[in-house]
């Protein structure tokens, strides 16, 4: 093995582990634990013994390994990017109804200290 082969599996065996780490704390979503679980044993797999990847991909009809985490790459780049569009969606929304309850709520209430009516605006 090559040095880039130590290091590459030892970074997605961490990965692996913080998946573990977060599965036993119980760290919601539970989906990402399993995911970086499988993302880290697969990639450590891979770069152990390269040719995996080969065999693989060509049982699904496609020629090279590389092409084949080429594609799955893309993919996970398109889902991630989807689901963090919806986590900034639902988190604009919320803003949105917490700020419109906040200028209510300030409209309500009557100025303290203050009897006589505001003055005009100049």
């Amino acid at each position: 093995m090559i040095p880039f082969q130590y290091a590459g599996i030892g970074v997605c065996l961490l990965f692996a582990v913080w998946g573990i780490a977060r599965l036993r704390r119980r760290l919601r979503p539970g989906w990402l634990s399993w995911l970086a679980l499988v993302i880290g044993v697969a990639g450590s797999v891979a770069i152990y013994d390269p040719q995996i990847t080969t065999t693989v991909a060509q049982s699904v009809g496609i020629t090279r390994g590389a092409d084949l985490l080429t594609y799955l790459i893309a993919l996970m780049f398109l889902g991630s990017w989807l689901y963090f569009f919806q986590r900034v969606r639902s988190l604009s929304n919320a803003i949105t109804i917490l700020t419109r309850e906040l200028a209510l709520r300030s409209a309500a209430e009557p100025t303290r200290g203050s009897d006589a009516p505001p003055s005009p605006p100049r």
